[in-house]
């Protein structure tokens, strides 16, 4: 049976990690060797693996201890970038770290390759992605990349494009999430060597069911709070919200490094006591079960775990016509959930307020929305992620 490799930097909780552990374990189930690997030991383990499934790290082989400046070969290396690029600077600095990251550690990487002898390497997030198609180039080992953020978003310097069209046109299969993902990559320039297709993310498994209780009056989002998720274009709809509507409340659960600028937001906007920030929890769905709504204020994202997990729950939920693809994919607009223009609070105001006004509208909002619970289980996501992987070994 194939032996397959997942990989992460380093785990904790993240709606990458999960995603992942999700689908090592549909692999392991189906009669695949899988071992799932992080390149530091200190890494927790927040998520479920299947007991077939082995956990290793990266640097649990043996360490790499030549000192890279004083090595020949690299020197040698060296001077010839230097001198042969010596007219384009870009592509000199993208020649150097190339270099730099063989020597150093990309030798870490082959050398538990090796040892593993993976027929196919899934690496979860962009970072991996890069350090593991450098690193196993010239080896027998697939390559299948998972895209699980809008590309647009991150990397965007020129040397760091330079690697990402490398291991990105290298690779011998490619997964999206969206198919927005994939004409982004097609309209600036990428070419694929290999297959690719488009598997949205599977929902949180063991999700409770709907309360069928009176509903609080609290919006919620849980999220990490970044300036990606657009967090002050929720506050700013909510302020409008809360004119007409004074006896509500918004509740953001998460963490990141908006914290206290949010808060100052809030303050400035006289909403202390109406809109609170509280720390992540991990039984975030139990809690917000009976909350009026959910709402995803994001600028970009791919398949959002928040957005399918709070209609997995019976929310009824707004979300942006986020950059990526990732709301239109999983929302039919007015069906199962609302969709309002990207950065628009006028427009996000209004499809809270239509909630609020219409009980049954939001009934049916609710009922419609936690069938993607089966569309998007656990079950059927890994079975599409088998028959793409099984295509190309």
């Amino acid at each position: 049976m194939d032996r397959i490799l997942f990989y992460m930097p380093e785990f904790g909780h993240g709606g990458a990690q999960r995603h992942m552990s999700v689908i090592a374990n549909s692999f392991a189930q189906y009669g695949y060797y899988v071992t799932v690997a992080s390149f530091f030991d200190n890494s927790e383990l927040c998520y479920k693996l299947d007991s077939k499934i082995k956990y290793k790290y990266i640097t649990d082989c043996k360490s790499y201890n030549k000192q890279i400046n004083k090595n020949l070969f690299y020197k040698i290396k060296k001077f010839i970038i230097k001198f042969k690029y010596r007219r384009n600077k870009t592509r000199q600095k993208y020649m150097m770290r190339r270099l730099k990251f063989d020597y150093s550690d990309g030798e870490l990487f082959r050398e538990f390759l090796r040892k593993g002898q993976y027929d196919i390497i899934i690496p979860f997030t962009t970072r991996s992605s890069l350090q593991l198609s450098l690193a196993a180039r010239k080896m027998n080992n697939k390559i299948c990349i998972p895209e699980i953020a809008y590309p647009e978003k991150i990397y965007k310097d020129e040397i760091t494009d330079l690697f990402k069209r490398s291991a990105y046109n290298s690779a011998d299969f490619h997964i999206f999430q969206t198919k927005e993902q994939f004409e982004f990559y097609k309209n600036n320039g990428y070419v694929f060597k290999g297959k690719s297709c488009v598997i949205h993310n599977p929902i949180k498994d063991n999700l409770p069911d709907p309360s069928g209780r009176e509903r609080k009056n609290i919006i919620v989002n849980f999220c990490r709070l970044d300036p990606v998720k657009n967090l002050k274009l929720l506050i700013s709809a909510f302020k409008i919200f809360s004119g007409e509507y004074p006896d509500y409340k918004l509740y953001i659960y998460g963490e990141g490094p908006q914290h206290d600028e949010l808060i100052r937001l809030i303050d400035e906007l006289g909403l202390n006591g109406k809109v609170l920030i509280k720390p992540f929890e991990k039984n975030i769905h139990e809690i917000i079960l009976d909350y009026k709504m959910f709402v995803s204020s994001s600028d970009s994202e791919g398949i959002s775990n928040s957005i399918i997990e709070a209609m997995g729950i019976g929310l009824p939920v707004i979300s942006t016509n986020a950059d990526g693809g990732g709301a239109k994919a999983v929302i039919r607009d007015g069906e199962n959930g609302l969709i309002v223009p990207k950065g628009n609070a006028d427009e996000m105001y209004k499809a809270m307020k239509r909630i609020a006004n219409d009980s049954d509208f939001a009934s049916k909002l609710s009922e419609n929305g936690v069938k993607i619970k089966e569309t998007l289980s656990a079950q059927n996501i890994g079975k599409q992620w088998i028959d793409a992987i099984e295509s190309v070994l």
